[in-house]
């Protein structure tokens, strides 16, 4: 699988390594960001120009953004669940961060981290299914690794 397919398709299946690997890259993208959003902001404050960074910043989240729809739809597939399961986990995810209500940020929090865990940690579908061959190329009926 290309670095393109694996970071920015959303079809076909990923076993749970390389799940991981796309998260810590997502991880990484989302720590650029961050930097980069800190640094603009903190010049704001001083009265410094900081239109060029704030112009990286969004594109830099959205990208992010797109790597995390994309594997974690190829995940979903790997367990026979369709993509747009990855919707109602955002959704939930994000609806309870709510500034100045910390409780519900907890709550979202840990959606996010379970959802992680989970499909990060849950065997995929033994040999192929609707959506693609198995990525580990195990037949039906063969032991779990």
């Amino acid at each position: 699988m290309s670095v393109l397919r694996f970071l920015f398709l959303p079809t076909g299946r990923l076993n749970r390594a390389k799940y991981w690997l796309g998260a810590l890259l997502s991880g990484v993208i989302i720590l650029v960001g961050s930097t980069l959003f800190a640094y603009a902001y903190l010049a704001s404050l001083l009265g410094e120009d900081s239109t060029a960074v704030q112009l990286i910043v969004v594109p830099i989240f959205l990208l992010d953004f797109w790597v995390a729809i994309a594997i974690t739809a190829k995940r979903l597939h790997d367990m026979d669940a369709s993509a747009w399961w990855f919707l109602p986990i955002w959704l939930l995810s994000s609806a309870l961060s709510v500034p100045r209500m910390p409780t519900l940020n907890a709550i979202g929090m840990l959606v996010g981290i379970s959802t992680t865990l989970i499909l990060g940690g849950v065997e995929g579908t033994i040999g192929p299914n609707r959506f693609g061959p198995d990525p580990l190329k195990r037949e039906v009926g063969s032991p779990s690794p």
